[in-house]
C-alpha cells in the first residue's frame, strides 16, 4: 500500500503544481487584459485627437481654396451666405424707372407717316396708335423743341410692328427713350 501511497501523494503533488502554473497563467492573461484596455483606451483617445485636428485642416484648406477665389485687399469683400441673384431685375422688381420729363414747350411738331406697305413682305400697313417722342436741340441762340407725332401700326399680314419716321429724327426709340438730344448738324460749328 505505501507503493500506493505513493503514487496517490505523487499525483496530488502534481494537481498542485498544475494549479499553481494555471494561476500564475490566468494571473498573466489577466495582467496582458489589463495591459491590452489600457492601450485601447489611449488608442482611442489618439484617434479622436487625430480626427479633431484632420477635421480642422480640412477646414483650414477649404478656407484657403476659397481665399485664392476672392479678390486682394482693399476690394475684398466677405461672403455672404446666401447671396441676392445678380443682374437687373425684372418687372416690378427692378425699380422705378427714370424717364426724362415732357418738355413744357413744344416749338415744332412733325408728323412721321406709316409707310404705306410693311418693309418685311409688302402688305398694307393699319395704324394703331400714335406715340410721341421729343427731340431737343441745343443751339447756340436758343433751345428747340420738336415733337415728332410718331404713327404706330402693325402689317396685316406678317403682324410686325411697324413705326413711321422723319427725316429730322435722330432715334426710333419711343416709350422711356422717348426724349433725345439732336445733333443740329447744319449749325454746329468747330470754331
Amino acid at each position: 500500500m505505501r507503493g500506493g501511497a505513493a503514487a496517490g501523494t505523487g499525483r496530488k503533488q502534481e494537481e498542485r503544481e498544475c494549479a499553481q502554473e494555471q494561476g500564475r497563467e490566468l494571473e498573466r492573461s489577466e495582467r496582458e487584459g489589463a495591459e491590452l484596455r489600457r492601450e485601447n483606451a489611449r488608442l482611442r483617445k489618439r484617434n479622436e485627437r487625430l480626427e479633431r485636428e484632420n477635421a480642422r485642416l480640412r477646414q483650414e484648406l477649404a478656407a484657403a481654396r476659397r481665399a485664392g477665389c476672392r479678390q486682394a485687399a482693399p476690394f475684398a469683400k466677405p461672403l455672404r451666405r446666401d447671396p441676392k441673384r445678380p443682374g437687373r431685375r425684372a418687372g416690378a422688381q427692378y425699380g422705378v424707372p427714370f424717364r426724362r420729363g415732357r418738355p413744357a414747350r413744344i416749338d415744332e411738331r412733325h408728323d412721321a407717316a406709316l409707310p404705306p406697305s410693311c418693309p418685311d413682305c409688302g402688305e398694307r400697313v393699319e395704324r394703331t396708335r400714335v406715340a410721341s417722342q421729343f427731340q431737343e436741340e441745343l443751339p447756340f441762340p436758343r433751345v428747340v423743341v420738336r415733337e415728332f407725332r410718331v404713327e404706330v401700326g402693325g402689317c396685316t399680314g406678317c403682324g410686325r410692328r411697324v413705326q413711321g419716321r422723319h427725316r429730322l429724327q435722330t432715334s426710333d426709340a419711343l416709350g422711356a427713350a422717348e426724349m433725345q438730344l439732336g445733333p443740329a448738324p447744319a449749325r454746329i460749328s468747330h470754331t
